[in-house]
């Protein structure tokens, strides 16, 4: 994999890595526009309601209100991937907007191929032969649900439904129309608000005898990033499976018995974070707390990484940052006889290449192996990688 090219998304933005060249971020035209009709509605709206504001909300919190509302949306690119002819296709969120994108063959032209705001757009995969891209479309009351369109473009068309998160779907390349993806069920409470999720599995849909298998679970692993051979063998990402239900004990009840005037301070804050959202679009920040960058946290896999509590060395150099998820995410190739071999720790994400050689990243080192059983190779170093994608054939 010495001529490797490849894709990566660092906070947010895109990265093309050809072989001898450095890297070069490729931006969108559309995203850029979308931002600034953002930040032009939040000024619009801000100065619109000023003199009412002013009566009825403290002058920090409205001098806080007016810089929120010059703070540009961030264009967020999500998801890529490459065709066989080595055509890159991109999703991106800005705010409440999200959009599936491709470049023409001298990756210098963006077409837009669709954008709307009714789910976000995450794990885009084409089917060459097909001509489909399958994708996870992120709803607003905390599904997901796997999604079809042609490459040429429309609105995603959602496959799978129901109370429950499915993500990463990934074609088949043996079979005609067959993907493999994760999910998990959505435990909720009576007033309907998520409790907990249930591990991810690993699940194979397939079109043309319209059925639902499972591949892989485990009540104490997520399995993550299903991907699958043309002989059959299984790649995915195995992690310990962290239960999100809390139990309440006697002592949180006197904690909030306590706590109680401080929170109704809280709901008067609240009362002014209402007006913030409504006409920045923007939540306000508390008297005294900090702004948060948009590098401080990063979520991958519904894992949030607090980057100020990572390990800190001035003396580390860039590459040798550590890796940004622990050992015990793993990186699994399952035999068709049920065989699991470690190919590798500390493993956030991967792509394979159909000769069978893999790229990784643990977040801040992307690494290649051409071999199961040999050393990784670092090919670059960069921080907060959190996706990344084979663009050679």
């Amino acid at each position: 994999m010495d001529n490797l090219d490849f894709l990566y998304i660092a906070e947010g933005k895109l990265h093309l890595k050809l072989f001898g060249a450095p890297f070069r971020i490729i931006s969108s035209e559309f995203g850029q526009a979308t931002q600034e009709r953002i930040l032009q509605i939040q000024r619009r709206n801000i100065f619109a309601n000023q003199g009412v504001m002013a009566r009825q909300i403290p002058p920090q919190m409205l001098k806080q209100m007016e810089e929120q509302a010059n703070t540009p949306t961030p264009v967020n690119i999500t998801s890529t991937c490459c065709d066989s002819q080595g055509k890159i296709y991109y999703a991106l969120n800005v705010g409440d907007v999200a959009g599936i994108f491709s470049l023409d063959e001298k990756r210098i032209n963006e077409k837009r191929l669709y954008h709307g705001s009714d789910f976000l757009i995450q794990h885009l995969h084409v089917h060459d032969q097909e001509q489909l891209l399958a994708c996870s479309t992120i709803q607003k009351d905390g599904t997901a649900n796997i999604a079809i369109m042609p490459v040429k473009g429309a609105r995603p068309n959602e496959i799978t439904e129901g109370d429950s998160i499915d993500l990463a779907p990934r074609w088949l390349p043996y079979e005609k129309k067959a993907l493999v993806y994760q999910s998990a069920g959505i435990a909720r409470n009576s007033n309907g608000f998520v409790l907990n999720r249930s591990p991810f599995r690993i699940e194979k849909l397939d079109f043309i005898a319209q059925d639902v298998t499972c591949l892989a679970e485990d009540e104490n692993y997520d399995f993550l990033e299903p991907q699958m051979m043309s002989d059959g063998t299984l790649f995915y990402i195995r992690r310990p499976y962290n239960s999100q239900f809390k139990a309440i004990s006697i002592w949180t009840v006197i904690k909030d018995i306590l706590l109680l005037p401080f929170r109704i301070a809280n709901t008067i804050y609240q009362i002014a974070n209402f007006f913030a959202v409504t006409f920045t679009g923007k939540p306000l920040m508390k008297v005294g707390q900090v702004q948060p960058s948009e590098t401080q946290k990063m979520k991958v896999w519904d894992h949030l990484i607090d980057l100020q509590k990572l390990p800190k060395d001035k003396n580390r150099k860039e590459e040798d940052a550590p890796s940004l998820v622990p050992n015990s995410w793993q990186l699994i190739c399952q035999k068709t006889d049920g065989t699991e071999i470690v190919i590798a720790e500390g493993v956030l994400y991967y792509d394979l290449k159909n000769d069978g050689s893999i790229i990784y990243t643990n977040g801040n080192n992307i690494y290649s192996l051409t071999e199961l059983s040999e050393k990784p190779k670092k090919i670059l170093a960069h921080k907060l990688v959190e996706h990344l994608a084979i663009a050679s054939c």
